[in-house]
This record gives C-alpha cells, sequence and structure tokens, in this order.
C-alpha cells in the first residue's frame, strides 16, 4: 500500500483563534453537543503559540470553543465548508481505510492547536487517525481535530481531541454511519473503571469489534482475543474503538470490564418473545440495538444475570440485529409449538437467511472456541478437510484441519488449531462475485503424504511417476524442495531425494534410466569460491549412481552463470567465467550418465549457455554469447554432438531464451517434438534441434506480444493493436496460430493464455475467464467466470483451478460449475518452471493426479455423479 503525505505550505490550521475564544468560565449550554469545558484557553507564555487566523467568513472574527467547533461538525459536511468555517488544513494525507467490506483511498485533514513550534509525527502503520498523545502530555498540544474525505469530497468520519481543564484527553465524534454524537465524556463507565484513551487493554472476553462510521448498521471488523493487547484510539459514551496493529473496531465498553468474565456458555435454546422489548449491546446498558416485538423467534446461547445473550432472527418491524445481543430473560419464554427444540443453525433443516447466519458466525466463532460448542451450535461439519500450509516459508510445514458448512446460498470455513481451538474462519453469501459451489467428496485410489507443501508431477520413469515438491518460496525466500518417485499403481513411495535453496534444475537421460542434479555449496571456508556438486541417481531405486564436484572460480575469476543439461546419455555442465572488469569466457564439462566416465570439454572466448530442459534431447544446445548486448542478440546458437562435442550446426543470428513461456508442458508424457524455440530479436523462430533448421518464424516485440503454446501443433499469440504495451493497452486480439503453416486459423478480441485442446474444441483463459470454443472457427461455446492456467477435460467435465486454489469442475456442455473438489488444493506460487503450471492438476491415461499447496500428491478414483 503506497502512503502519500503533504504538507500545507501555509502552517496555518486550526489556531489559537479557531479554539480559544468565548472564555467565559461556564459549561455549554444542555443543547451542547458534548460536554466540553468552553473555557479551554493558552496556558502560560502565549508569545510562543501560533498567532490566530482571521476568517471573514465568521462574523465579527469571533474566537471558538471546542464545543462551538463541534457543532460544525456534521456528516454533511462538504470541503468547501470546512475551510470556510475552520481554514485550510495544516496537514493532509492520503491513506486507505476499510470501509463497508472493501478498501478506498480517503484523504486525512488534520488541524492542530498547539505551540507553533510543533510537528506532527506521522508514523505509518499506527492507522488513520492517531492523535498525538505524547505532545497533549508533554503540554504543548491542547486540541486535535481530524476530518477524513473520500476521494468524492464526502466527509466520512471526523473527531476532535481535546484536554480537559486536568489534563485528560477526550474526544468527540458527530454523527457517522451507526454513531451516534458523543463524547467520551458521556461515558460513566469509561470513568468508572478508569478507561481512557490511549490506554493499552485487553478484552475480557473473546468476540467481535464492528465498524460503526461506515454503515448504518454496525459491520463486523474482526475478532477480539484475551490474549491480545490492544490500544484506545477513541472512547463514545458505550464503545471504545480498539486498534491492533492498524486493524479498528468498535467494542461495547463493558467486554473491557471484570463484568465481561461472569458471562456464561449455555446449551443452544430457541425462545419466543413474549411481549414488545429491547435487545441491547450488553446486559443492563440500556443502549437498544433494536425494538423486538411479540412472537419473534430468539436463539439464545449465553447468560449473565438477568439476561440472555441471543441471536434474534428479527422481524422486519424490529430490523436487524447486528450480532450477539442482550435481552432480559423475562422477556423470553420457550417455543412450545417447537418444544424447546434447538436445531444447529447449519443443519439442512434449518432455515435463515444469509444475514442472521452472518450476524450469528460473527458473534459465536470466538477465537479459541470448543469444537464441542460450534458443534452444538452449527451443526456437524458438511466436509472435514486440510488447510493450506500455514507457516512461513523456512519453517516445517504445518497444516490444520478445516471444517466446511456448505447451506443454502452461504459458506462458513472454520480453522482449529493443533491443540483443537479455533483458530480463523471465513464466512461468505452467495453474490455476484462468490457464487455458491457445492463440494464432492474426494475419493481417491491413493494419497501421498510430502514434506513440502507444494507438490507437482513433473514427470515419469516406467512405472514411476516423478513429483517435485516445493516450499512455495521464490528468490531469496526460498529454502527447502524435493524430488520424489512414487509407484503409479500402489502410491508407494520408492525414493526422495531432500533438496535445499541450492537446487540449480535437474535433468534426466533419453532412456529414463538416470536423473541428474546440480546443488551448489557457498560455505564461507570456501572464501567466496563456491563449489558446485552434480549428482546423478537411478530413477528406478533413487540409489546415487555417481558424484562430482566442480570448482570453477578462483582469486582471478568468478562464475557469473552455470547450467545443466543433457543430450542422449551425455550429461553437460556449462559455466560462465570472468572477472570483475567484464571479461567473460565459457566452459562445457560432459560425463557419461550412466557411470560419470568423463566424455569432452569444450572452451570459448565468450560466455556459454546451455539450453536447460529437463529431458534429454538429441543434442547439446548452447548459447555463444551474452544476450542483448548492444541491443542485438548473441553471438549465436550452436548445436553440439552429444558424443563427440564437435560443432553440428550453427545459426548466428539466434539466441536461446528459456523462460519467456514457449517451451509449453515440457513433460515427458509423450515423445519429444525435437524442436525447440530460439530468438532473433524480432521473431520467435521454432528451430529443429538436430539441424539448426527453421520450421517456423513468428513476430515478436518486447511488450506488445505474448504467445502461450496450446500443444505441438497450435500455439496462442497475444498482440496489442493500439501500439500501447499488453499491460496498458486497451485494444488486443488473440490469435490461434497453426505451428505448421505458422497461419492464424481465428483472431478473437482479448488477451488469452494457456488452453487444451480436446476434440474439435479448445478451451483456454481469455481475460480471467474460462472459454470454449470450435477448434476451427474459434466460435464460442460458452464462457466461465473463472479464472485457471489449468485446463484437464475428463469425461463430461473441464478441470479447472479457480481464484481461491480449489479443483473446480466445469460442466463441457454449458460451462457452469459442477462442484468443488472437497479437501483438493491446488493454490498456485510465483515460479518461472512451467512445471509448476502443468504439473498442478493432470490427465493421464483417463487417471487424474493432482498436486496441491497443502503437502498431498492424490491419484483420483473417479469423478462419476453420486
Amino acid at each position: 500500500m503506497v502512503h502519500i503525505r503533504w504538507i500545507a505550505v501555509l502552517m496555518i490550521g486550526l489556531t489559537a483563534a479557531a479554539l480559544a475564544g468565548g472564555c467565559e468560565d461556564k459549561r455549554p449550554a444542555a443543547d451542547d453537543p458534548i460536554g466540553v469545558r468552553p473555557d479551554m484557553t493558552l496556558r502560560d507564555g502565549q508569545a510562543d503559540w501560533e498567532q490566530p487566523l482571521q476568517s471573514s467568513a465568521v462574523e465579527g472574527s469571533a474566537l471558538r470553543t471546542t464545543a462551538q467547533i463541534s457543532r460544525l461538525l456534521h456528516a454533511g459536511m462538504t470541503q468547501q465548508e470546512a475551510t470556510r468555517q475552520l481554514g485550510p488544513a495544516y496537514d493532509a494525507y492520503t491513506l486507505s481505510d476499510y470501509l463497508n467490506g472493501q478498501w478506498i483511498e480517503v484523504d486525512v485533514w488534520r488541524y492542530d492547536y498547539a505551540n507553533k513550534d510543533y510537528r506532527f509525527d506521522f508514523r505509518e502503520g499506527e492507522g488513520l487517525i492517531t492523535p498525538d498523545l505524547t505532545a497533549f502530555q508533554n503540554d504543548v498540544l491542547q486540541a486535535q481535530l481530524f476530518l477524513e474525505w473520500s476521494k468524492e469530497g464526502k466527509l466520512i468520519y471526523a473527531v476532535l481531541y481535546y484536554e480537559d481543564a486536568d489534563g485528560n484527553v477526550h474526544n468527540y465524534i458527530p454523527a457517522f454511519g451507526n454513531l451516534p454524537g458523543s463524547s467520551s465524556e458521556d461515558s460513566r463507565l469509561a470513568a468508572k473503571n478508569g478507561i481512557k484513551i490511549g490506554q493499552t487493554v485487553g478484552v475480557k472476553r473473546n468476540g467481535a469489534a464492528y465498524d460503526l462510521k461506515s454503515a448504518p448498521t454496525p459491520q463486523f471488523a474482526f475478532l477480539t482475543s484475551m490474549s491480545e493487547s490492544y490500544q484506545i484510539k477513541s472512547l463514545m459514551a458505550h464503545f471504545a474503538e480498539l486498534d491492533l496493529e492498524g486493524s479498528r473496531g468498535w467494542v461495547p465498553l463493558w467486554y473491557l470490564t471484570e463484568k465481561a468474565m461472569e458471562i456464561r456458555e449455555i446449551k443452544p435454546q430457541r425462545m419466543i418473545m413474549t411481549g414488545s422489548g429491547t435487545a441491547e449491546w450488553y446486559p443492563n446498558s440500556g443502549l437498544s440495538v433494536a425494538e423486538l416485538v411479540q412472537g419473534d423467534s430468539i436463539y439464545i446461547f449465553e447468560e449473565y444475570g438477568d439476561y440472555y445473550g441471543a441471536i434474534a432472527p428479527l422481524s422486519k418491524k424490529a430490523g436487524q440485529s447486528p450480532g450477539l445481543v442482550w435481552i432480559k430473560k423475562s422477556l423470553l419464554r420457550s417455543d412450545d409449538e417447537a418444544g424447546s427444540r434447538y436445531t444447529p443453525l447449519l443443519s439442512a433443516d434449518t432455515e435463515l437467511d444469509s444475514t442472521l447466519l452472518e450476524i450469528a458466525v460473527n458473534s459465536l466463532l470466538r477465537l479459541g472456541e470448543s469444537k464441542k460448542h460450534i458443534r452444538e451450535v452449527f451443526g456437524e461439519p458438511h466436509f472435514i478437510e486440510t488447510s493450506n500450509n500455514v507457516m512461513s516459508t523456512g519453517e516445517p510445514m504445518k497444516t490444520l484441519e478445516q471444517w466446511r458448512y456448505e447451506h443454502a446460498d452461504t459458506l462458513l470455513v472454520v480453522t482449529w488449531d493443533e491443540d483443537g481451538g479455533l483458530r480463523d474462519y471465513v464466512f461468505e453469501a452467495e453474490d455476484a462475485e462468490h457464487p455458491s459451489i457445492a463440494s464432492r467428496r474426494l475419493d481417491w485410489q491413493w494419497r501421498v503424504q510430502s514434506d513440502m507443501a507444494y507438490n507437482f508431477l513433473i514427470g515419469q520413469a516406467g512405472k514411476l511417476l516423478l513429483i517435485a515438491g516445493h516450499d512455495g518460496g521464490f528468490s531469496g525466500m526460498h529454502y527447502d524442495s524435493n524430488l520424489y518417485a512414487v509407484n503409479r499403481h500402489s502410491g508407494a513411495k520408492v525414493w526422495q531425494v531432500d533438496l535445499d535453496y541450492s537446487l540449480m534444475g535437474y535433468v534426466m537421460s533419453e532412456n529414463e534410466k538416470h536423473i541428474a542434479f546440480m546443488s551448489y555449496d557457498s560455505n564461507p571456508k570456501y572464501e567466496g569460491k563456491t563449489i558446485y556438486r552434480v549428482h546423478v541417481i537411478d530413477t528406478q531405486t533413487g540409489k546415487k549412481r555417481w558424484e562430482k564436484e566442480l570448482r570453477y572460480a578462483t582469486d582471478k575469476d568468478r562464475v557469473w552463470g552455470i547450467g545443466i543439461a543433457a543430450a542422449g546419455q551425455t550429461l553437460a555442465v556449462g559455466v560462465e567465467l570472468g572477472d570483475d572488469s567484464g571479461g567473460r569466457r565459457g566452459k562445457i564439462e560432459t560425463w557419461e550418465m550412466d557411470s560419470g566416465e568423463p566424455m569432452w570439454e569444450r572452451s570459448f572466448d565468450q560466455a556459454v549457455y546451455l539450453h536447460t530442459g529437463y529431458f534429454a534431447e538429441s543434442r547439446l544446445l548452447a548459447q555463444i554469447g551474452q544476450s542483448g548486448l548492444d541491443g542485438g542478440i548473441s553471438a549465436g546458437v550452436i548445436g553440439l554432438d552429444p558424443i563427440s562435442g564437435k560443432t553440428a550446426w550453427t545459426n548466428r543470428k539466434r539466441e536461446l531464451r528459456t523462460l519467456h513461456g514457449l517451451d509449453g508442458d515440457g513433460r515427458n508424457f509423450k515423445p519429444r517434438t525435437g524442436e525447440v524455440w530460439t530468438f532473433s530479436g524480432d521473431a520467435w523462430v521454432l528451430t529443429e534441434i538436430a539441424t539448426g533448421k527453421a520450421k517456423l518464424s513468428l513476430p515478436y516485440e518486447e511488450g506488445h506480444y505474448m504467445y502461450s503454446p496450446i500443444n505441438d501443433r497450435y500455439i496462442l499469440q497475444v498482440k496489442s493493436r493500439d501500439g500501447k504495451p499488453l499491460h496498458l493497452s486497451g485494444d488486443t486480439a488473440t490469435s490461434l496460430i497453426e505451428t505448421k503453416s505458422g497461419d492464424a486459423i481465428w483472431t478473437v478480441n482479448g488477451s488469452g493464455w494457456r488452453g487444451k485442446v480436446d476434440g474439435g474444441y479448445i478451451y483456454y483463459s481469455i481475460n480471467e475467464h474460462v472459454r470454449m470454443a470450435q477448434l476451427a472457427t474459434g466460435k464460442v461455446i460458452w464462457e466461465a467466470d473463472v479464472n485457471s492456467i489449468a485446463f484437464v477435460p475428463y469425461r463430461d467435465y473441464l478441470l479447472v483451478n479457480n481464484h481461491a486454489g480449489d479443483v473446480v469442475a466445469l460442466n463441457k456442455a454449458d460451462g457452469s460449475i459442477a462442484w468443488r473438489l472437497s479437501d483438493a488444493r491446488a493454490g498456485g506460487i510465483d515460479s518461472p518452471y512451467p512445471y509448476f503450471e502443468y504439473g498442478m492438476i493432470t490427465g493421464l491415461d483417463g487417471v487424474i493426479y493432482l498436486g496441491s499447496s497443502n503437502g498431498y500428491f492424490t491419484k483420483v478414483a473417479n469423478f462419476d455423479a453420486e
């Protein structure tokens, strides 16, 4: 989040003139909006304070009291009115505030009644409006006014902080949203319990904090916990605004007192109102939440003295409850018709609207709550699943149990800590952005538990499947990875190689019998001369065949680049060496994959880069010279005979770029094509690996073209048509290119990406939607509001992974969402490796294999209709 701040050139603000007038020693009139002392005057040494600003807009340039200032504040105030009445803001800054369920940019104006040398210390992360309590304590600040504006110039919120005669800081907040205009001095409960602005406090009962300023009805803000410490930012008669690391919400003051610890949970019951009555925010508060009428159904869950803590499905006449409310026991009786039988709120037999369910969820799902109590209140979970990894990268993976309730048009997911206490929850009511998706139980033939959170199917070796595990980190935040093999029939794990952040790639031999890894060791004992190691293992047993230690760095040379590749049964390492002056040279060193016997070496007077695919090709490909020097391309690409090391072909107008998305699904589930994409400055060229001959050329301009392979025959081309880069363009086109001829079969508007051919149809992503079209014509059959990079046809369904990381089945017939697969996590990570995108959901020989983002790899049994 970007924070922008600017300072007014003229330091005027809410000066002594704006606050100190009307100095008669008297209390405000009864209709004054706050109980503020109007005799707040300058302290000793008035000459040190900023001089008054006389405003012609104010009759007689009268000086004002805080009570008078408070009268000016109202929800309809305009910026012009504020400037006319108060003068220009001393300080203004743009921040983001969470209002009505979304983040919006707001402008905050601040006025200070302070010493002329006073400077406000703006601290990012403290929240939008934070009074300078230190300045109040040091007697350099006597009042501070904050006005919060929407970008449309509407006053969203205002708060005036001021000192009383005893030096205590108070605040006044006019009426906004659900906030009734109120002062902290109006709160007897705060005064009785010594609760003050700026204090660090704890709640005495886990519960909820509310956003009271966004809308006429309270909005849930966050869960409060007895284990957390909160700072009080503002006070009203009955509420305290609590801040936890920038998150803010209002809590009834009573929950900060010892009385709240006397609340007792009871067995849930259904009750009936015997007549009209009041639902209160807390026991004995006299603060009405809503007026209830005779016959209203009430669900009770707690008790305190003569009150029940309840959720009320209120009538239209009564309005809607904001959360857990308190109702006098004398106003309730047992529901004789229902025999006081309580039906869990999320059971199939309960019919409650989503608004009431949201109230119940936000009121009753408290941090640390027990499974037993949640079962009593909401019923048995419909699905029990496993969460994503909850630990930070670099720490051992940990997943947690989740309960999933799917009820009518609502979804509740509860996450439990290892000790069985409630950790978190997500509640969603169906709307246009969150359509309700029914889950289907995952039936598997076998499932493997991994040490890593992310698991991807990257290839096969005979009867074994090869799976890459990754911790989900990237760049300097990546710590661990592994590679393991499982029997495709039984799911038994045959072997596993544990790797750390030093893994630099791996490649499999042509006959699939061996797989090689490269890693590095930069232990300080090597004095900056990193050691590289090549490891080769047997794909069927996981046993090490051989290992080589490579020392390339010297006192003169550094390693600037290194890579591993294979062709036939030859394993090669290419390294770029040079000093700090810019000079570069290259070297290729090879071994026989099976035995580790050295084969040949070649040195070059320029940098060298190998084409580092994951599976052996017919020739080793190397780029000679660095990419893009002086705006041109490298010195060329060569194809090397893997046995002799001799150059089989040379093309001096090409270079290798392996991380631009043109490699596609390079896994070895189908025969190798014998082709590779090379780059020629203004085009991508499909090149025959054996001969170096060009088979197809596609135009390219950096930032204006993008290509996405579908299979060996088709590729999607996206280009900008308005001359702007793709990420800024308002006019893009997607074409399906036939790779044998280079012809565009059809062109549509928008930006396409990834896809799958299924018979005479193609599925692909376009503008963050999944589309089905006729392969020959591009005619759209349907388009689904799902964003996915995985497209796996299976019988009557298309399996995709949505934005939430779920595996979702779309009906092939019309694109409608058929179901979500329970307990299948398929979240993506930021990585340049193609198999991370293709290896999460794989269809192979009529079977679906699922990778995951929560530590599993699964062979699915079937998706037949239940």
